[in-house]
This record gives structure tokens, sequence and C-alpha cells, in this order.
């Protein structure tokens, strides 16, 4: 029985101590980062707008965003989420939303 008692303390003092060395070392490394810097030094900010103008025009953005768009969207998927765990786990597969594959059948 002692030594059970005595192996959860060394369990709880190794623990203490890997937390305290990875909050000694985030602190080491935050010490060291520069505010303001960009997140990406080495490459330049042309490539980097560049790369910005790409994933936008990938994501539509090209034709502009009503305001209060992603709020709305976000608003409206809560509300989804949240119909859907009130229906229960017992809920018909027929009240949810489905997949309808319109593609060419295999």
């Amino acid at each position: 029985m002692p030594n059970s008692v005595s192996g959860r303390a060394n369990l709880r003092v190794a623990k203490a101590a890997t937390i305290l060395a990875l909050v000694a070392a985030s602190v080491v490394l935050l010490a060291f980062e520069e505010p303001g810097a960009p997140v990406y030094p080495s490459v330049p900010a042309q490539y980097r707008a560049q790369r910005d103008a790409y994933w936008a025009s990938k994501l539509g953005r090209q034709f502009g965003v009503p305001e209060g768009a992603y709020a709305a969207a976000l608003t409206h998927a809560a509300a989804s989420q949240a119909r859907i765990k009130a229906a229960g786990p017992r809920v018909k597969a027929a009240s949810l939303p489905a997949w309808t594959f319109i593609g060419p059948q295999p």
C-alpha cells in the first residue's frame, strides 16, 4: 500500500514538472517572437498578395459578399444543428436534409 501512495505522488510531481517545462518553453519561444512580423517572412509580399487573390477567387469573393452574409450563414448553421439535436436520436431519416446524386450512374 505505501508503494502505491508514493507512486501516485511521484506521478503528480512528474505531471507538474512536465507542465512547468512546457510553460517555460512557451515563454522562451514567445520572447523571441517579433511583434508585427509576417507569419512567413521568407515569402515575398507580392507572392502573398497573389496567393490571397487566388484563394479569394476560389471562394467566389470576386463577385462580392453581402453585408452580414457570413454571420447569417453561421446563425443558420447553428439553428440547423440545434434542430437536429432537438429531434433526438430517433428522428426519421426523411425529415433530415438528404443528398441527391445528380451525376452519371456508375
